[in-house]
């Protein structure tokens, strides 16, 4: 990734911010994309150089795995880019709540490089946390995010901010950096945020 790199801008900081997500374990076989799926992969596809899509359905194979129900997206990157990526999903909002986008979009774990984070408790861990991963893959060339039903079908608040794009408190401002003002299109620069190494 370039070092010219900037930061999307972030949801607002406002307070109406929603609790980490619980475990939804898929339950069904309906693999067709989800709305909020999507217009989370459309929008880090949009703001990450150097990503690729990898997939939302899956046939279904009675593993129980999120892409099943068309809630779960594997995005192809580099481990550089990859940890740009978990840098925006888990950097605190400009309200200073932690984790922002992740608990916006309704996400509840994403693996890579052979960790795994949880929105929710587990094996003694708090919620937020990372944790060794210890599937086949090692997920070292691409990032998979699960999300919980409502943040499938972009029932959150972060799909919300998505689809208003326009300016918020905090100095957030419009994904994809454009906004259209009387038929011309402006370039608006994003947040850069400091530095939140996982693992």
């Amino acid at each position: 990734m370039s070092a010219e790199f900037v930061m999307p801008p972030m949801p607002p900081g406002t307070e109406d911010i929603e609790d980490f997500a619980d475990r939804e374990i898929a339950t069904m076989c309906d693999p067709k994309p989800k709305p909020g799926t999507k217009r989370f992969r459309d929008f880090i596809l949009r703001e990450f150089p150097g990503t690729k899509d990898l997939g939302i359905e899956r046939k279904c194979d009675a593993q129980h795995d999120e892409h099943e129900e068309g809630r779960a997206w594997d995005v192809g990157c580099s481990i550089p880019v990859a940890e740009k990526i978990i840098e925006y999903v888990l950097q605190p909002d400009s309200s200073g709540h932690a984790m922002a986008v992740a608990r916006r979009s309704g996400l509840m774990y994403m693996i890579h490089n052979r960790e795994m984070w949880r929105a929710y408790p587990w094996e003694g861990r708090p919620a937020g946390t990372w944790g060794p991963y210890k599937g086949e893959d090692d997920h070292t060339t691409h990032i998979h995010f699960s999300f919980t039903r409502a943040g499938g079908a972009g029932a959150t608040s972060f799909y919300q901010w998505l689809e208003d794009s326009a300016p918020g408190p905090g100095g957030s401002g419009p994904p994809g950096g454009i906004i259209a003002v009387c038929g011309v299109l402006l370039v608006v620069g994003g947040i850069a945020a400091a530095w939140h190494h996982y693992g």
